[in-house]
């Protein structure tokens, strides 16, 4: 409040605010035909300001870090005549982070889980000072990316998981640490690619319920229905005595929920589990169940 421009009365005070370098500068002037310094590609220009056009009288036009820029695009016509009302946009000039590294992709069922490790430095070993996240790039050919990411992550994010994927088939990626210079713009390093190849490897629910019944020198083996989309059988497994190996009684898949051993003595003692398993080649097959301890006595 020491300050004697704050004494001023409101009448006084400036009615717009000085800006400081208002002075539009061209910095090129492109033509169709000699397009130089911008290109043509696929029917647009694309011009990089590199702050060192020089034009007459326009004093220094190089750019600083952490300013935002205004560019307008004035067309001019064979008589000379200008566009009325030229197009504009601004865009603030950002270090560019380094890209995320290292880069790894874990497959696996119908789906890849990527990681990364936030960058810390511009690619001018400067320390990071605006940030707005990472592009997740995803392709099926290697090297060649479509320009719109799969996924926008956070700042604050070090994995992203790719789902519904199609098994068997190989996945590439890039990740891009980016700065934002518009609400449209991202600027920004990529990564080392990366592939993986999504496969089943996730075995159906472990059988449960196992029980069994012996009856006329027959054990009738019982369990619960196991649902899954990929489910090809059950398998059984019995040993004779408690420490001995569990052997499989099937060769072919068993499909429903039991199972009829009629290779058994009376007045013995039996242990059975049962597995399920999927169509993969080869299967992925569940944890044993619980064991189901038969006694084949006989009752006279």
């Amino acid at each position: 409040m020491a300050d004697p421009d704050f004494n001023l009365s409101y009448p006084d005070l400036p009615s717009e605010k000085e800006l400081a370098n208002d002075k539009p500068i061209k910095v090129a002037e492109i033509s169709p035909k000699d397009p130089a310094p911008a290109v043509i590609k696929d029917g647009k220009f694309s011009l990089t300001d590199t702050g060192k056009f020089s034009e007459d009288n326009v004093g220094d036009v190089s750019l600083n870090y952490g300013e935002r820029y205004t560019y307008t695009v004035e067309l001019t016509d064979r008589k000379q005549q200008k566009s009325a009302q030229p197009g504009s946009v601004t865009i603030g000039l950002t270090r560019v982070p380094t890209a995320p590294y290292p880069l790894k992709a874990e497959p696996g069922d119908g789906i890849i889980r990527l990681t990364w490790n936030r960058p810390f430095l511009t690619v001018d070993q400067k320390k990071i000072q605006s940030f707005a996240g990472y592009n997740i790039f995803r392709s099926l050919e290697p090297g060649r990316y479509p320009p719109t990411p799969i996924y926008r992550a956070s700042p604050y994010d070090m994995m992203f998981t790719d789902k519904n994927l199609t098994n068997e088939t190989t996945y590439y990626y890039t990740v891009q640490a980016v700065t934002l210079t518009t609400p449209d713009v991202y600027v920004g390093s990529f990564s080392p690619e990366v592939s993986a190849t999504p496969i089943d490897n996730v075995p159906p629910a472990v059988p449960t319920g196992v029980v069994g019944v012996y009856s006329r020198d027959v054990v009738n083996i019982y369990w619960n229905l196991v649902r899954a989309e990929d489910f090809a059988g059950f398998n059984i497994y019995r040993r004779d005595d408690p420490v001995g190996a569990f052997r499989r009684l099937n060769f072919q898949p068993i499909l429903q929920a039991s199972y009829r051993d009629t290779a058994v003595e009376a007045n013995k003692i039996y242990y059975y589990y049962v597995t399920a398993f999927d169509d993969t080649v080869p299967p992925n097959e569940s944890q044993p169940s619980e064991v189901a301890v038969m006694e084949t006595i006989t009752f006279e």
